[in-house]
């Protein structure tokens, strides 16, 4: 072989790994840990707590029945698929900032002996990245009083953003914005504003 037609062949073989090497070269999002990043919560509209402001809500435990409890993400740009997985608890995670979130809009929000006591089961929680960053989050929520189930509803909250592929911070503050605004749907949720009023 010539010395020409060798480096033809390391031109050839340097385009082919150039082609079939993801755009992503970085660390896998895997086993990350939740760390809350919200960028959305200084611009939530005022919510009228019109009676209900001096209702004690208890958080009791809440509990994650998603099928794969670790996945919160995935990236799809490529063909293959690339997974954002946390080694926290997602279940935790969304008990307390929901919490937070709740007490930031005006409620009051105690650690015992609450008038009630609200539950939470996580039915969904992802963000889909593709060109933005998508995410979502739906909770089952329960109200009880005196241990009597007041009210049970779904809550739910979206966000969207754009920003540098498959970075932990962009999943962290997509997922903490969805966070956010099923806090504020839950807030102004007519259902359980009237269980509270009880």
């Amino acid at each position: 072989m010539t010395h020409r037609s060798s480096r033809h062949v390391v031109l050839a073989t340097v385009t082919v790994v150039a082609m079939t090497t993801p755009a992503w070269a970085g660390k896998p999002l895997t086993g990350i840990p939740l760390v809350w990043k919200p960028t959305e919560l200084s611009n939530l509209a005022v919510v009228d707590l019109s009676g209900i402001s001096d209702v004690k809500i208890q958080r009791e435990p809440f509990v994650d029945n998603r099928p794969d409890k670790g996945k919160i993400g995935e990236n799809q740009e490529d063909r293959v698929p690339k997974p954002v997985t946390t080694s926290a608890s997602v279940a935790d995670f969304v008990a307390l900032y929901l919490e937070a979130t709740l007490r930031h809009i005006g409620f009051s929000v105690v650690e015992q002996g609450g008038d009630v006591t609200l539950g939470g089961e996580i039915l969904y929680l992802m963000v889909t990245e593709t060109n933005t960053y998508n995410g979502q989050v739906r909770i089952k929520i329960s109200l009880k009083r005196n241990g009597r189930t007041e009210w049970t509803g779904t809550t739910s909250g979206s966000s969207k953003r754009f920003g540098r592929s498959y970075k932990a911070e962009n999943y962290y503050e997509t997922i903490s914005d969805a966070l956010v605004h099923a806090a504020e749907n839950l807030a102004n949720d007519e259902g359980f504003r009237k269980a509270l009023a009880k």
